[in-house]
């Protein structure tokens, strides 16, 4: 059963004077392996709602909250090994059954959506948008500004040391690795890596179980069609 309770209770280091308001919605188990810390060095007011709608939080959940206005929600009740840094006005979305095993996402004035049973390994990085400005010297405007977008469908598998570029939508089924960068979306069923993408041809799902045992069960149903 999940109950709401005050983000302070959450954080890592209540003396912090870099205070967070908010309120985390999670199952009683969530408590110790939630921690929220403020990030950044200004004295700006920081919001947060965190709402992790599952029975179980197995794993380790580390968020920091810059200056802003953000909005957290995680279905999955799998294992999660993640960093989270907010900042500014962004929103985060995980679906059921998604597992991570040593992830940072930076959602900095960005939306990311991530869908069901994705399989995250680890050292990725999702960077949803520039923190620093690039000025462009003819008219001293910052360049690539404005909110920006991550989408993730579901049952897609990020591969180690992945690096997720903002305003990208990689699509159901896909397989992603090294660094996929928002120069173009990535539809259903592409083996991606690198800065260019490309469909297989097949139609695919990975298994959550390792590859000799998926191996085996795949010679298993070769031998039961022949029957």
């Amino acid at each position: 059963m999940n109950e709401t309770y005050d983000i302070r209770e959450f954080l890592a280091d209540p003396s912090n004077p870099r205070h967070i308001e908010g309120e985390v919605t999670c199952p009683a188990s969530a408590r110790g392996r939630v921690k929220i810390n403020p990030v950044g060095n200004m004295a700006a007011k920081r919001f947060l709602t965190v709402r992790i709608l599952a029975d179980e939080v197995p794993g380790s959940i580390i968020i920091g909250m810059g200056p802003g206005s953000s909005d957290c929600t995680i279905h999955s009740g799998s294992r999660m090994i993640a960093k989270i840094n907010f900042w500014r006005r962004a929103s985060l979305t995980i679906g059921e059954g998604t597992t991570m095993n040593g992830v940072r996402l930076v959602v900095d004035e960005a939306d990311v959506e991530i869908g069901k049973d994705t399989l995250w390994s680890d050292e990725i990085i999702v960077q949803s948008n520039d923190q620093h400005g690039l000025v462009d010297l003819a008219d001293f405007k910052v360049i690539r500004s404005g909110r920006k977008h991550v989408r993730i469908g579901d049952h897609v598998w990020v591969g180690r040391r992945s690096l997720i570029m903002p305003d990208i939508e990689i699509g159901e089924g896909s397989v992603i690795g090294d660094i996929i960068d928002g120069v173009g979306d990535v539809v259903d069923g592409i083996l991606g890596g690198g800065f260019r993408s490309a469909p297989t041809g097949w139609s695919m799902n990975r298994s959550q179980e390792s590859a000799w045992l998926s191996a085996s069960f795949g010679q298993m149903g070769d031998l039961d069609s022949d029957r």
